[in-house]
């Protein structure tokens, strides 16, 4: 510790001739200052991703793409398909339904007793394969050309509309309905190009005969179409036989 400064002399003790001493006041203690110790934190450790992370990611945008491919390919023949329809079938309301030009023939054949059809040639015969006998391509190159010789006539008589005649309630008949039956033909004879033997032509014929059938009637067809056309307009029917006026 240090010593107190002791008090200056009284003025009666001090010498002649010296001057007095001013007394001085002792220092106050000051606190020493100490700097703050500065830490700087570690960095964060960084965690590695697992080795499988990677190939699970490509396995699984190779799964996606696919997918895709497996949803949109049919979809994109499906539209092909309805987009041949629609072109050989006509529009509602038009005057001059579009039907596709056949092949030569490879005989004459009978044409169909329909107000308003045309001579359509049958199809040409499907090539003969060990499955197929000439007897039995003969015979559904016939079928093939009677499905075609119905759709034919009918579209003729749209195009000048003498199927009007034929409809129970002429016309009055809602114009949907005409046209889907026009369609049904169309996706029948379409159908036939794809080939086959004579019992699969059969079935088709068969099948033009009885919507023929329900159509003379002024029956329900009990089908249930959607088109798109290839101007992107929509063409719907249920196929069912009703009046302007309903």
């Amino acid at each position: 510790m240090s010593q107190p400064t002791p008090p200056p002399p009284l003025p009666e003790q001090i010498p002649p001739g010296q001057q007095p001493q001013r007394y001085q006041q002792p220092q106050r203690y000051q606190q020493p200052q100490f700097e703050q110790p500065h830490f700087e934190q570690p960095p964060a450790p960084q965690h590695p991703l697992p080795r499988w992370v990677m190939p699970a990611a490509v396995g699984a945008v190779v799964v996606l793409v696919l997918a895709g491919v497996a949803v949109v390919a049919p979809m994109l023949w499906a539209t092909g398909q309805l987009q041949q329809i629609a072109t050989a079938s006509p529009d509602r309301g038009s005057a001059a339904p579009g039907a596709p030009d056949s092949p030569e023939p490879s005989e004459p054949a009978e044409p169909r007793k329909i107000p308003g059809q045309r001579i359509i040639p049958p199809m040409p015969m499907p090539e003969v394969t060990p499955q197929t006998t000439p007897e039995d391509a003969a015979a559904a190159s016939q079928v093939a050309a009677e499905v075609q010789k119905i759709a034919d006539a009918y579209l003729e008589a749209r195009r000048d509309d003498t199927i009007l005649d034929l409809v129970p309630g002429g016309d009055q008949v809602d114009p949907d309905y005409i046209t889907a039956y026009l369609y049904v033909l169309t996706d029948l004879k379409s159908a036939t190009r794809f080939g086959g033997d004579a019992k699969s032509m059969q079935e088709l014929l068969d099948s033009a005969l009885a919507y023929e059938q329900l159509f003379l009637a002024g029956k329900d067809l009990d089908v249930n179409i959607r088109i798109v056309r290839e101007d992107g307009s929509v063409f719907e029917s249920d196929g069912k036989y009703r009046t302007i006026d309903e």
